[in-house]
């Protein structure tokens, strides 16, 4: 027997979502999942792609990270970057850190096995004093090797 279909035609759904709808709220309208909601746009070619930021964080960071503070941080940073949208609150927010590290003059640096630490209760992202190799305008230590692996960090 085949699948009940929940979900309207797909020029409904971008009806919806031009009216400012969020997948969320399609797929709670539709008593559905929103990745449904994102599978059925996505199908028709509908979706826009989405920036992963790895411009803005060089490393492969572990599952058990990708929540911790300095990567939420970073995250906003490419999001202003690349003129995607954020709150004013979330703009306050990164403002405030940028200015710390400004004032701290440090950047972010990542070690998957770096331990718990003022930076990231997860631990794996730390807080490192700028270096010249860093740049004066860098958020981050690129890993050493130029690849998205993490750095050996001094504990």
């Amino acid at each position: 027997m085949p699948a009940i279909k929940k979900l309207p035609d797909t020029s409904v759904l971008a009806q919806l979502v031009n009216q400012g709808w969020t997948y969320a709220q399609i797929a709670e309208r539709f008593d559905v999942g929103e990745q449904a909601v994102y599978r059925q746009m996505q199908r028709a070619g509908l979706t826009k792609p989405r920036n992963d930021h790895s411009d803005v964080i060089p490393w492969r960071v572990a599952q058990r990270h990708q929540w911790a503070t300095p990567m939420r941080y970073l995250r906003l940073w490419g999001r202003r970057k690349h003129n995607e949208a954020m709150t004013e609150a979330e703009a306050r927010q990164l403002d405030g850190w940028l200015a710390g590290m400004r004032e701290a003059d440090v950047v972010v640096a990542y070690d998957k096995d770096f331990p718990p630490n003022d930076a990231s209760a997860q631990g794996g992202f730390y807080y490192s004093r700028r270096r010249p190799t860093d740049g004066k305008d860098s958020l981050v230590r690129m890993p050493d090797d130029g690849s998205r692996g993490g750095e050996t960090a001094v504990k």
